[in-house]
């Protein structure tokens, strides 16, 4: 929980925080008694600050001190483990930091020591939070999501690039192909990246070679990819560079993809015991990776006191910026601040979950015949979503299994 300090009852200590040199503000809340305060990155330094905070409490005999920073890349974690040893310790949303920087009449004026004394006054106005806390075990598989999703992203934009490609030597193939990552395209490019070196084949040696690679595979998909190779607008200047890149895109996506998974089942053997895994996955649609993502990111259950807490986390609360007669005509917005890796999996969950018969998929079907029009299947998504994570915090936080309980039918006239 958050302590609550008046100006004059605490110590604040506002820290800009850099890759070698940081800047500290302290002051009371009412006066400042250093604005430019330097340490460098490194025990010594912290050492001395620390002396610095502990003189300035004899001094005006207030004991409790809060220590706020920014989360800037991973600069803040060494200091931040430092020093909550030692006092209350928070961190400042850069959001927030950027908005106050207006209210105190900054805007147009930047620099790490300005930084500091802005800090400070967020943390002397309460506006502070307390970063996610996790278990060994959980922060051992949260160090692997973060890899994983690295290596998820990574992979996508080589997907991207795959497309360019392929949209420009066989446009055909790019229209006829849904998810570019089902393993028989991604191998038929592979061993075959141009619509040339599919025709070297005959129609019967193409079935005969790509029939049975796996249950998606049919006939007729192939003879319908043999017929849009011969018939193809593709371009045929530098084919044998195009060629080349394609196979490059295929392998790089490959590499990213095998390192994604080899990371998420690091985190599942880390959190693959608890109880909380075991409740998540109880449910049906919710996977291994999707329950130890899920874990991961939230950390421990316990410091949480409702479920909206974790929509807001997954940055699936809900925000509407304008205000007056014109916003009341407006679809309101989720905000998208917050973990978009828990907001990733979240929203993987829910189209798995509206696959089955269940609370989940009479939602769906709820919202969208509720708000109908251009990106109701994606709004009735995002609804389950938020479901899902309602869900999830209440089993975890009451350690009991999930029971399904469908929408009460309509009444009959």
């Amino acid at each position: 929980m958050k302590p609550k300090f008046a100006p004059g009852e605490a110590i604040f200590v506002g820290c800009d925080l850099a890759k070698i040199t940081h800047y500290v503000c302290i002051g009371n809340g009412i006066k400042t008694f250093t604005t430019k305060f330097k340490t460098l990155n490194n025990r010594s330094s912290f050492e001395e600050l620390l002396k610095t905070i502990h003189g300035f409490q004899l001094t005006t005999k207030k004991m409790d001190v809060l220590i706020g920073m920014e989360p800037t890349s991973v600069y803040w974690l060494p200091f931040y483990h430092f020093f909550k040893e030692h006092f209350h310790t928070y961190l400042v949303s850069t959001v927030a930091v950027h908005h106050n920087r207006n209210t105190l009449n900054l805007s147009g004026v930047k620099s790490d020591p300005i930084d500091a004394k802005n800090i400070y006054d967020l943390l002397v106005r309460g506006k502070f939070m307390q970063p996610v806390c996790r278990t060994e075990n959980k922060t051992n598989a949260y160090i692997h999501v973060k890899q994983a999703e690295r290596y998820r992203r990574s992979s996508v934009t080589y997907i991207l690039q795959l497309r360019t490609t392929l949209s420009i030597i066989f446009p055909e193939l790019e229209i006829m192909i849904k998810d570019m990552r089902a393993k028989f395209f991604m191998q038929l490019l592979w061993d075959t990246p141009s619509p040339r070196l599919i025709l070297q084949d005959s129609l019967e040696g193409f079935v005969l070679k790509w029939y049975g690679f796996n249950r998606t595979v049919t006939k007729n998909k192939l003879i319908k990819i043999y017929e849009l190779a011969q018939s193809t607008i593709g371009i045929t200047n530098g084919l044998d560079a195009y060629e080349i890149e394609l196979k490059q895109h295929v392998a790089n996506y490959n590499y990213f993809h095998q390192l994604e998974e080899t990371h998420l089942g690091y985190a599942i053997a880390f959190v693959g015991d608890t109880i909380e895994y075991k409740l998540l996955t109880d449910i049906k649609g919710i996977g291994p990776k999707t329950a130890s993502n899920l874990i991961a990111e939230i950390g421990n259950i316990e410091e949480y006191k409702h479920a909206k807490q974790m929509t807001k986390l997954a940055g699936l609360d809900i925000r509407v910026w304008e205000s007056g007669k014109g916003a009341s005509n407006k679809l309101p917005r989720i905000s998208k601040r917050g973990k978009s890796n828990l907001r990733y999996w979240a929203n993987q969950a829910a189209l798995h979950l509206i696959k089955y018969p269940n609370t989940f998929s009479e939602l769906y079907e709820k919202r969208l015949i509720s708000s109908p029009g251009r990106g109701s299947n994606k709004r009735a998504q995002i609804a389950v979503a938020d479901k899902f994570l309602r869900v999830a915090f209440a089993i975890m936080k009451k350690k009991e299994p999930y029971v399904e309980k469908l929408f009460d039918k309509p009444k009959e006239d």
